[in-house]
């Protein structure tokens, strides 16, 4: 369960809740928006074998993918992570269901894990976009840095 709080030209507010298995594959998402006064909400589920159903209906366009990317946050990452359990300088490329925050678009993307160093350095890659980053995490896993993007802070 999260909040996302961006302020600023193009403010909005979101609120989510992630429901995976044991083996962290991604079941639930649910996904609140508010903008401009307006509310959005998203509903994805998936039997954990690549099926999903969008806002209570099928969504055969997202079959295959066992995660789900949600743009505006950088704890999606540590779900794939986890899931894949990987090895230093192993990499495994996946398909994810792609939310792109406001707006509650959903598509379905392929993506690239590498393990530099476990429990601590990931190289993320999104071939499509050509966009790669190379993400720390902690001892569990969640991320700490996304540069550019997300820094954890503690309170």
């Amino acid at each position: 369960m999260g909040n996302i709080v961006n302020e600023g030209k193009n403010s909005f507010v979101a609120r989510y809740n992630f429901t995976s298995d044991i083996s962290w594959v991604t079941r639930k998402l649910n996904v609140d928006v508010e903008k401009a006064g307006k509310k959005k909400m998203l509903n994805l589920e998936s039997n954990g074998k690549g099926q999903w159903v969008s806002n209570f209906q099928p969504a055969p366009h997202l079959h295959g993918a066992l995660d789900v990317d949600l743009s505006a946050s950088p704890f999606t990452n540590t779900l794939p992570i986890c899931r894949l359990n990987l090895k230093e300088k192993q990499t495994q490329e996946i398909q994810v269901v792609y939310v792109m925050v406001p707006e509650l678009e959903i598509s379905l993307k392929k993506q690239r894990y590498t393990c530099i160093v476990p429990h601590e350095r990931y190289l993320f890659e999104q071939p499509p976009d050509n966009f790669s980053q190379e993400i720390l995490v902690d001892e569990d896993n969640l991320v700490t840095v996304y540069p550019k993007l997300f820094r954890r802070i503690k309170c």
